[in-house]
């Protein structure tokens, strides 16, 4: 009888061990998660404030006529006021 108490008490104990790890572990997994979305969000943060003083400094050089064509040397391509995106 105390055996079988023991033992299961054992039984109990290593799966609340186990439990224990597995919550530590997705503990760790969540937080590592969130690192990673926060390390993107800033990334995407950044590329959008260059790509904003980018877009800025063209802004300079670009001034859309209506439905007037013509030819960006730098680029070689023909650009139209409906494709420039200021």
């Amino acid at each position: 009888m105390l055996s079988k108490l023991t033992s299961a008490i054992s039984v109990k104990q290593k799966l609340i061990d186990e439990l224990s790890e597995k919550q530590r572990s997705a503990k760790r997994m969540t937080q590592q998660y969130d690192e990673q979305l926060n390390q993107l969000e800033q990334a995407i943060h950044q590329m959008q404030t260059r790509r904003d003083q980018e877009l800025a400094k063209l802004s300079i050089y670009i001034t859309p006529c209506p439905g007037k064509k013509w030819t960006d040397s730098t680029l070689g391509v023909a650009l139209t006021n409906s494709n420039i995106l200021l």
